[in-house]
């Protein structure tokens, strides 16, 4: 998955037929308004109505496309944090990992509050910002 300087994160494999499909035309349609020299506010009325999306949705994959034309410029991009992306860093995640491996995964199973706790404490020795309360309900 990578990003663009538009802020949104790419879409390919998560794709279903439909949607693939629906970029393929709106990838035609861009490449076709992108072809003509003589573009008008009508050929991109045209195209979108064909699509069923509004002049205004097409022109910013357009934008995209003649800034890169390749055809990943005319997917969707889709805003936010990704399905499955950690929030935390690696160090992050590999301290609070570490932790649990030795203070929880262990024969006496101490309260998840002694955990926390402990992953704070480390998280802090590594100059790092804790990731967790300490009182655990």
């Amino acid at each position: 998955m990578s990003t663009d300087r538009y802020g949104g994160r790419l879409r390919f494999l998560d794709q279903s037929d439909a949607e693939a499909a629906q970029q393929r035309a709106r990838l035609d349609a861009v490449t076709r308004l992108a072809g003509l020299t003589q573009r008008t506010r009508q050929d991109v009325e045209r195209e979108a109505a064909a699509l069923g999306v509004s002049a205004v949705t097409l022109y910013k994959p357009l934008g995209r496309y003649l800034d890169n034309p390749k055809p990943e410029s005319v997917l969707e991009l889709r805003r936010g944090w990704t399905k499955g992306r950690s929030r935390l860093n690696t160090a992050t995640t590999d301290i609070i990992s570490a932790a649990i491996d030795d203070t929880y995964l262990t024969r006496e199973k101490p309260p998840v509050s002694k955990l926390v706790r402990e992953i704070n404490g480390r998280l802090r020795r590594a100059g790092l910002k804790g990731v967790m309360a300490t009182t655990v309900a």
